[in-house]
């Protein structure tokens, strides 16, 4: 069974997570929000509001992610090592196994890191700073927790976007034309190939990473004592290299850059940098916030951070790739966004001290 918006109101009765009296009463919203999955808003006056996800498909993959998923939340009710997590994640209220649903609660007044950008027009610097020390804070506990014995409840793999030249470039029911072009432009060029092997290679599962970092899957709320940030979206919660979750971050800021970029297919690449909407310098604050405030909480040694640096550039390239694809699941050519995507990758990896200094605004942190 597929959930639509009247088949979940009777599963949400069902189960007693909503009353009669509150579908009577007017008390109760559904909103459809799906995306790559079914994603409903249930938002109550008088009571705990939720968010359902459903897969869409049942295929072996999307039921993993799930599972997993469902997994991460039974650890942080039930494993005291994951209870740092506790405050960060929604709360799952259920997860039915047949049906392969989610249930967490909603957080009501919050909003994603894409929307509080655009609301505010800008990009505070304690907002960058709140990043680093959060994803810094439970990188370092999680290292030093399972220092000597990794938790054995994760796969444990590299993300899928390394060998992404190896997919067969064919139509399917999970890949677009666009798609399968994407993978045909990244085969194609030896530096894309050489460098998705090597960051296969070189990858180290050494902390909890949760897998899938953007601004959509970071919710900030209102607290006491001001911002409270939480992460959404565990789907691909793994035991990893933390410094993927970091570079997906300095990947979200320079995504912004790009998708802000004038559709002038002829201008040239310093001309369409002049007509952002949303240059670069107007970023460079809040990246050297977060990146300043990952490697305190993170505790890297002064002298390892140019490397780390370098490290997290070339990740970066690799989830603009990935963003690229993500954005052309449904299209049938690739899209002026993704073009940029990938040529952002290859300038990335080709010049990784120039990116760092350039794109990112933090080459004072590579010199002595």
């Amino acid at each position: 069974m597929l959930i639509t918006p009247s088949s979940l109101v009777h599963y949400l009765l069902d189960r007693s997570f909503v009353s009669a009296e509150s579908l009577v009463n007017g008390n109760l919203r559904l909103f459809d929000v799906s995306r790559r999955n079914l994603d409903f808003k249930v938002i109550r006056k008088n009571g705990p509001s939720y968010f359902v996800k459903q897969i869409k498909s049942w295929t072996p993959g999307s039921i993993a992610t799930i599972e997993r998923e469902a997994n991460f939340h039974w650890l942080l009710l039930n494993d005291p090592n994951f209870q740092p997590l506790a405050v960060l994640a929604p709360k799952c209220h259920s997860y039915d196994p047949d049906q392969h649903i989610l249930i967490h609660e909603l957080l009501t007044g919050g909003e994603d890191l894409s929307e509080y950008h655009q609301r505010v027009a800008g990009f505070p610097t304690e907002i960058g700073h709140l990043l680093g020390t959060t994803l810094g804070t439970y990188h370092s506990q999680f290292a030093k927790v399972f220092a000597d014995s990794p938790p054995d409840d994760f796969p444990g793999v590299p993300p899928w976007i390394f060998t992404v030249h190896e997919i067969l470039d064919e139509p399917s029911d999970t890949l677009s034309r666009a798609n399968c072009e994407l993978i045909r432009i990244v085969r194609k060029h030896p530096l894309f190939v050489q460098a998705l092997n090597s960051l296969q290679e070189s990858w180290v599962a050494d902390t909890l990473v949760h897998g899938d970092m953007k601004w959509e899957n970071c919710v900030l709320t209102s607290g006491g004592s001001g911002a409270v940030l939480h992460i959404v979206d565990w789907e691909m919660a793994d035991w990893g290299d933390g410094y993927w979750d970091a570079a997906a971050i300095l990947q979200a800021y320079l995504n912004h850059w790009i998708r802000s970029l004038p559709f002038d297919k002829s201008s040239s690449t310093a001309e369409l940098a002049e007509g952002a909407l949303h240059p670069l310098e107007a970023l460079h604050p809040a990246i050297n916030a977060f990146w300043s405030a990952y490697v305190s909480a993170r505790d890297v040694a002064p002298a390892a951070v140019p490397e780390v640096l370098h490290r997290c550039i070339r990740y970066a390239a690799a989830r603009m790739i990935q963003s690229a694809f993500e954005n052309m699941f449904r299209v049938e050519r690739v899209t002026v966004t993704g073009i940029r995507l990938l040529q952002a990758s290859f300038n990335v990896l080709s010049r990784p001290e120039e990116a760092i200094e350039e794109l990112l605004g933090l080459g004072a942190w590579c010199r002595p």
